[in-house]
């Protein structure tokens, strides 16, 4: 299909299609909505990059709807659906400054609903983080993917030192924004140390919450052609998006990088909050017991004592 520039063109999604819609009745729900299409970087492990390959020539890659068409989708949606809080997915929302501003002033008109967003580190300063808080923003979530620079730089294709990431979770504190980390584990060149780099700089910004993942390489991407090339993908299939890898790198065996997954969150806790440790430590043993059917039935009661921790 052609690039569709004009965004204001698109119907209202139909949500009435899915399930969780359908059945959602007057019960509480969280929608998503995205108000762009396109990022303007070039992160190696996204499919971006592609897309705009696949579009070029046609017009701008990277579009908005306009301000006043985006609230009125959230209007004609609150008036289908019960919900006070919602994500909006864009793949970056921070991106034009103007259009976030414009966003917070008319949306804080109108609504009393929280809100969780995607943003770049380096594409958001104090004036716009302010107008987040102040129209209902709770939740920002950013993609830090690695905690060693060169890795982030020469990999990644993303050019964020460690100060910007450091700067952007004090701002998001100082105003009073809750923030959530994206992480990464076994992307090529990926050492024990760098592993430790990244838990050690999550430590140190002490994110509101975490979600690690096993890198995937998606087809096409300029580090997939890469993990390709190298030789490092050694499985056609896995089980577990979140922590199972398709790669073993030197020095680090597919095996090692889902352990590293599975212990990451607790890695970094046991730095600064023990208590916080702790129960990620009795999260970890619940899951194992839960996924090891005759472990269960014979720990079941141990399961059901500790499951009310």
């Amino acid at each position: 299909a052609p690039l569709l520039v004009d965004l204001d063109q698109l119907p209202f999604p139909d949500y009435s299609i899915f399930k969780y819609f359908k059945d959602a009745g007057q019960k509480e729900i969280t929608p998503r909505f995205i108000f762009s299409r396109g990022c303007p970087f070039n992160c190696t492990y996204c499919c971006n990059h592609v897309f705009k390959k696949i579009y070029a020539g046609q017009g701008q890659y990277l579009r908005f709807m306009s301000v006043d068409r985006a609230i009125e989708q959230i209007r004609n949606f609150k008036k289908q659906y019960n919900f006070r809080h919602f994500k909006i997915d864009d793949d970056t929302f921070s991106l034009n400054k103007d259009w976030v501003l414009e966003f917070c002033h008319k949306y804080s008109k109108e609504f009393d609903m929280s809100f969780e967003c995607n943003i770049r580190i380096g594409s958001v300063d104090e004036e716009t983080l302010m107008a987040f808080k102040k129209a209902g923003c709770n939740l920002i979530k950013v993609g830090l993917e690695t905690g060693n620079q060169d890795l982030r730089k020469e990999v990644l294709g993303r050019s964020i030192s460690d100060n910007e990431v450091i700067e952007l979770f004090d701002l998001a504190k100082k105003v009073g924004i809750q923030t959530f980390s994206f992480n990464m584990i076994g992307i090529p060149k990926e050492t024990k140390e760098t592993i430790q780099e990244t838990i050690n700089l999550n430590a140190k910004i002490k994110p509101d919450f975490m979600q690690v993942t096993a890198f995937y390489p998606y087809p096409e991407t300029l580090l997939g052609q890469k993990c390709i090339e190298q030789g490092l993908i050694t499985k056609g299939h896995i089980d577990s998006y979140m922590d199972e890898s398709v790669l073993e790198l030197p020095g680090l065996s597919s095996s090692q990088i889902k352990k590293e997954v599975r212990n990451f969150t607790y890695n970094v806790y046991k730095q600064y909050d023990k208590k916080k440790a702790v129960k990620e430590k009795i999260k970890q043993i619940k899951g194992f017991i839960v996924s090891t059917p005759l472990l269960y039935r014979i720990s079941r009661p141990i399961y059901r004592l500790i499951k009310k921790i």
